[in-house]
């Protein structure tokens, strides 16, 4: 299950023989949650650098992540899930949940709405989607301000290259 690569001198495992021996330390209760979630993300890493066009890998990384506060990484996995399965739920939903641990309401409901848009009767896209919508309600009025500035940015971005000011002739 497990050979040594001889560049690098370190075990290589597939991903069957690593979540094999994640699996062991669960049953044995030998490490805390924190260890184990970080052995489901070696594992993943391993899985991905086997098969990085699989979608499943990075929604599962993404989870861990999550679970271990890092959700700058659960969003970054989040996104890749769907660049590469964009009619997957599970990647709207990776990616709000990250969005949400981030405190980026509004582009938490965009992504649980673009989930829902694939499947209008989902009611788990629908009650966190519904979540981050309250959760946008009780923002302070300055996280409120700085949201509306960070949309009219990007609307001029996008008002600037579709209309430039300047014409270059």
């Amino acid at each position: 299950m497990c050979q040594v690569d001889p560049k690098r001198g370190v075990p290589i495992c597939n991903a069957t023989a690593l979540y094999f021996l994640v699996n062991l330390y669960v049953i044995a209760d030998t490490w805390n949650q924190y260890c184990l979630v970080n052995l489901y993300v070696i594992a993943d890493m391993h899985a991905i650098e086997l098969d990085p066009s699989d979608a499943t890998l990075y929604a599962n990384r993404s989870l861990c992540y999550l679970q271990m506060t890092e959700a700058d990484k659960a969003l970054r996995d989040a996104n890749t899930c769907i660049k590469l399965r964009p009619e997957w739920l599970k990647g709207y939903y990776r990616k709000g949940s990250a969005l949400m641990s981030l405190k980026e309401y509004k582009e938490a409901c965009d992504a649980f709405e673009a989930g829902l848009k694939l499947d209008p009767g989902n009611t788990e896209l629908e009650k966190v989607f519904q979540e981050a919508v309250e959760a946008m309600k009780r923002m302070t009025w300055p996280e409120k301000e700085k949201m509306l500035q960070a949309i009219q940015l990007e609307k001029t971005d996008t008002e600037n290259v579709l209309f430039p000011t300047t014409i270059n002739h």
